[in-house]
């Protein structure tokens, strides 16, 4: 494999994991967000700061936390396997 394909991948695959990991963030958010609405709670402050949601003062779910650096090296792995199976067969037929 040649350098400039595999530093491809691994670029694609940490630009894809980052994305995935925010995407599972504003979803953690928009869940804690229809608990608080169906609770029949009323929202006074939301905060968004360091990959962090705060909503009413509590913390909400942080993918980005140290204790879910196993998961989010599993998600960059699954990513990159999924990454390399895409670009290899594109680099040899070029």
């Amino acid at each position: 494999m040649e350098p400039k394909v595999f530093l491809r991948g691994i670029i694609k695959a940490l630009v894809y994991t980052v994305f995935i990991l925010i995407l599972i963030n504003t979803a953690g958010f928009m869940l804690d967000l229809g608990r608080v609405i169906i609770a029949g709670e009323t929202v006074h402050s939301f905060e968004y700061s360091n990959f962090r949601f705060m909503l009413n003062d509590r913390e909400g779910y942080n993918q980005f936390s140290g204790k879910n650096l196993f998961l989010n090296i599993l998600i960059f792995f699954a990513v990159l396997v999924l990454v390399f199976r895409r670009e290899v067969p594109l680099a040899r037929r070029s």
